[in-house]
């Protein structure tokens, strides 16, 4: 069996913030937390601060007492570290010095930040990959480059 990592991700981590800042916003202290959820209030200490990870079950605990939806939660949570990593994406982007002007060739960053993204791109710039990576839209010189 393999061992499993005891570390709080990405997802992890962006619950913990969804839920440390419901707690807030709810006024409940964290003895309170612990009784209503049945979290010991160290564990819950440590789960609303990243420290912990939060099991499944512990997350359904908290947010009963949060009066907070599991499932919208996890949502929440993937829609932040999918913006995270978008927000990476580009930043990496403006460090490369092999494309032109510090950015990613649009093709190539489209399809990092959004699978499909590239095939929408392509669509909407008139590339067409039977007739080479050179827009049909745009006539260049022989004496131009791209």
């Amino acid at each position: 069996m393999p061992a499993r990592s005891r570390e709080v991700g990405e997802l992890g981590s962006a619950v913990a913030r969804i839920l440390a800042d419901a707690r807030d916003r709810s006024g409940l202290s964290l003895r309170e937390a612990e009784e209503v959820s049945g979290v010991g209030f160290t564990q819950i200490q440590k789960m609303l601060k990243g420290a912990k990870v939060i099991t499944l079950d512990e997350l359904g605990s908290i947010c009963d007492a949060l009066d907070l939806d599991p499932v919208e939660v996890l949502r929440e949570a993937q829609k932040m570290v999918r913006e995270r990593e978008r927000a990476e994406v580009v930043q990496l982007g403006e460090r490369r010095a092999d494309w032109s002007e510090g950015l990613p060739p649009l093709e190539e960053l489209a399809a990092q930040v959004e699978p499909g993204a590239d095939e929408e791109l392509a669509e909407t710039t008139g590339w067409r990959a039977d007739l080479g990576e050179e827009s049909q839209d745009i006539p260049y010189g022989e004496d131009e480059s791209l």
